[in-house]
């Protein structure tokens, strides 16, 4: 009888064509919630993973997202909550400061990963803080 996790390895009855085994798995988790937690978008985390394991990056989100234990997926969500959550006004006037002084040049979209870098938090955190940022400014303009 097949153990689970050889049943995870079957893809529609045939055997994965990525082969996935417990070292790609492994990597690929410990990769996505240790980059995750240093602001890494989920798209350039699995581009540097599957260059590692030979598996293309949108099998790996595949992957991530359809066989991965929901207790990973869980702290993956739990650490952007935590990136979200955890915001002083210091983090609010530094983004404000990268978008309107260091790069007013560029879209503030295109600040965005660059914000993400620089202040080790999750793009789609910067994104809602900016567009908090935005919203606040309007209003005051008001």
């Amino acid at each position: 009888m097949d153990s689970e996790r050889e049943q995870y390895m079957r893809v529609g009855g045939t055997e994965n064509p990525n082969n996935w085994d417990a070292a790609k798995e492994s990597l690929l988790i410990s990769s996505i919630l240790e980059e995750s937690r240093k602001g890494r978008t989920l798209k350039a985390i699995t581009e540097d993973v599957s260059k590692e394991i030979g598996i293309s990056a949108s099998a790996c989100q595949s992957y991530w997202y359809n066989n991965v234990s929901k207790h990973y997926l869980e702290e993956f969500k739990q650490i952007k909550l935590d990136q979200e959550e955890n915001w002083s006004n210091e983090d609010m006037q530094l983004l404000d400061h990268l978008i309107s002084v260091e790069y007013a040049h560029l879209k503030p979209y295109e600040v965005l990963p660059i914000a993400s870098e620089i202040m080790k938090r999750h793009i789609d955190v910067i994104r809602k803080k900016l567009f908090a940022l935005q919203r606040q400014k309007r209003l005051q303009s008001d």
